[in-house]
């Protein structure tokens, strides 16, 4: 188990003004300004959790998985268990990238090759981070094993990234060249939460499974429950804002004649991400024994659970241009496949699954007490009950509950790919 708390403290990550270039007159050479990164990352509260018990004989763990997460916590008990905890409040995230500069700025260019490529400036604030896995590998006997995850982003704990920079590539002339401005990357990304839990269950025999109740509970209020013999809860909440924001741009400068020559401006990107809440969460069941004796309560449920309360918000400017400023004579210009993106997510839960492979299932009373019956009268519901309550009562389940209360929003602006020309433009070809 793990428990990290940020309370009155602000995380910041900055870099300011820093500059990657290179200078020269080329001839006969070439100039690679290629695979360079320029980073910030703030971090409130990052944890990696996992368990691997092989070839275990858990036959005295007699009681049942159940998990539970809430305001004030993580509440669960398992045969196997994993449990995270992880929270901010009045703790902002800030990370900032200003005035970045990655370049190459050349003379007269002849017979050479100028590359500035796959180069990445990026911002990345995160409050609460989490990777929680748990593996069971020739398990014989017990109930089952749980992963129980509490993300929270309380009040006054603001996530902002930024990012601002230009990439270029600049020469007095080209003859003969090729000058390549190609697949590099300027980003911002915010996120609240983020989380990835899976639980694994591989020729594992579950002799009796002793879970009661619903096998997911979710209300509007209280904390989550699941109960079930395999049970993955993940529970993230967002109080305060997430906002990403990026301000690039890409240039491919030649200020003089241009003969001869290629330059391409291509698969250049500006992006800004925000996210209040975000997780994935995957539970796998292969090769499982499920004894005759099975008869009380869910067998397996993931349960996701989602509230973003406060804004979140992404907003990107920037262009890639090239500009021939005198004439250009035999050449080959491009200027594709570029993108810029700003995306803004409350909540996101990517690849929430279950999947099970069994060997056999037993057919004892499949229910809570017998009968064929669970909570509400029927097993193998899923329900949306008086005071926006959700519970599922099917042996095998998935469940999603997401909600935001505050404005979402993606703004793209001053965006353009371009290529100018202030010369004549003879026996030359450009794309865009």
């Amino acid at each position: 188990a793990s428990d990290q708390s940020q309370i009155g403290n602000a995380i910041t990550a900055t870099a300011s003004n820093p500059v990657i270039m290179t200078t020269a007159v080329t001839t006969d050479a070439r100039i690679d300004v290629s695979s360079n990164t320029v980073a910030a990352t703030a971090r409130g509260n990052q944890a990696a959790n996992s368990q691997s018990p092989d070839a275990l004989d858990l036959t005295s763990a007699e009681d049942g998985t159940w998990l539970s997460t809430g305001t004030f916590g993580v509440d669960a008990f398992a045969p196997v268990l994993v449990a995270s905890l992880q929270r901010t409040q009045a703790a902002p995230v800030t990370a900032k990238v200003i005035g970045s500069r990655i370049a190459a700025e050349n003379g007269q260019v002849v017979d050479s090759a100028v590359t500035v490529a796959d180069n990445r400036q990026e911002a990345v604030a995160l409050a609460n981070d989490a990777a929680n896995a748990l593996s069971l590998t020739r398990i014989d006997g017990g109930s089952g094993a749980g992963i129980a995850s509490r993300q929270s982003v309380g009040t006054g704990s603001p996530v902002l990234s930024r990012m601002s920079g230009k990439v270029e590539v600049i020469a007095q002339g080209a003859v003969d060249s090729a000058l390549r401005l190609d697949g590099n990357l300027q980003r911002s990304m915010a996120y609240g939460n983020a989380a990835a839990n899976a639980l694994a269950a591989n020729a594992v025999t579950l002799a009796t499974p002793t879970s009661w109740g619903f096998a997911s509970i979710v209300s509007g209020y209280g904390s989550p429950e699941v109960s079930a013999a395999y049970s993955l809860l993940s529970d993230q909440s967002t109080q305060s804002r997430v906002k990403a924001s990026t301000d690039g741009g890409y240039r491919l400068l030649v200020r003089q004649l241009a003969t001869g020559s290629e330059m391409s401006a291509d698969a250049n990107a500006i992006i800004a991400a925000g996210y209040g809440n975000q997780s994935a969460n995957a539970a796998t069941l292969d090769g499982v024994d499920i004894g005759a004796e099975y008869g009380f309560g869910a067998i397996a449920n993931v349960t996701n659970v989602q509230r973003a309360k406060a804004a979140v918000s992404a907003e990107t400017s920037g262009a890639t241009k090239v500009w021939l400023a005198n004439d250009s004579v035999e050449a080959r210009v491009a200027a594709d496949r570029n993108a810029i993106q700003a995306v803004a997510t409350a909540n996101l839960a990517s690849g929430n699954q279950l999947e099970v492979h069994a060997t056999s299932i037993g057919n004892g009373n499949n229910g809570w007490g017998g009968g064929g019956e669970g909570p509400g009268g029927v097993i193998g519901t899923a329900g949306l009950g008086h005071g926006n309550v959700l519970t599922v009562t099917a042996p095998l389940s998935v469940q999603n509950a997401q909600t935001f209360r505050a404005p979402v929003s993606a703004v793209v602006q001053d965006s353009m790919t371009r290529i100018t020309d202030w010369g004549a433009f003879v026996n030359s070809s450009g794309w865009v």
